[in-house]
């Protein structure tokens, strides 16, 4: 399977919680042995000296990476964690500037990569009082790739964050469907051509990638 993404950073954003973002992150970071993925902020994780939860995403993206679940390793890729499942506004107390400068550092160390810096939640999510992801994207200046998934009243959800994005003037590369669990009567093909549909009225030509199934490799 050819790489599809280049050699670059890039920043995952989703349309809400739970669509995707870690399936899309460690099934990439398994197929391609040139990436790598951290998540800065990540909520409903349980990590301390004495235990560290092996189902969080931040254990996955590690596992997917080939690297041991440590204290040490998850301080690498995880620079803010909780174990409320949570807003992190409303639990972390974020400085904008360190996560800012903890995701350039890492775009830096892992420039010879395809690095996914995968965010929590949606694209408004909040980071703390004053910021929420979408202010991550413009301030990082990176390519952003969109998750959705296929459920009913995804197509709202998406477009409207596909409006969001473009009116921020930031560069989405891709969107990924995540259709593993598809409980929606419409098919994909009707999902991405309404959005294809919508996206070529504003004249905005995007790139649209099915994840089908659950496996070790990407089902595209």
């Amino acid at each position: 399977m050819q790489q599809f993404l280049d050699t670059k950073p890039y920043l995952v954003l989703g349309i809400g919680t739970d669509v995707g973002k870690t399936f899309f992150t460690t099934n990439y970071c398994n197929n391609f042995a040139n990436s790598y993925a951290i998540k800065p902020i990540a909520t409903g994780f349980v990590c301390n000296e004495n235990y560290i939860d092996l189902n969080s995403d931040v254990a996955l993206l590690l596992t997917s990476q080939k690297e041991t679940v440590t204290l040490q390793n998850v301080n690498n890729i995880c620079l803010y964690h909780h174990p409320t499942p949570i807003s992190p506004n409303l639990v972390l107390d974020i400085n904008f500037n360190d996560l800012l400068n903890f995701c350039q550092q890492k775009i830096q160390q892992y420039h010879h990569k395809t690095l996914l810096i995968e965010t929590a939640g949606g694209i408004f999510s909040p980071i703390n009082n004053q910021k929420y992801f979408l202010h991550l994207a413009e301030d990082l200046k990176i390519e952003c790739l969109l998750i959705t998934n296929n459920y009913l009243g995804a197509i709202n959800h998406t477009i409207a964050s596909i409006e969001a994005i473009k009116n921020r003037k930031l560069n989405l590369q891709k969107i990924i469907i995540n259709n593993h669990q598809n409980n929606n009567p419409a098919s994909t093909l009707q999902f991405i051509n309404t959005l294809q549909n919508f996206c070529q009225n504003d004249n905005w030509k995007l790139d649209f990638i099915e994840i089908k199934k659950i496996t070790k490799k990407l089902d595209l």
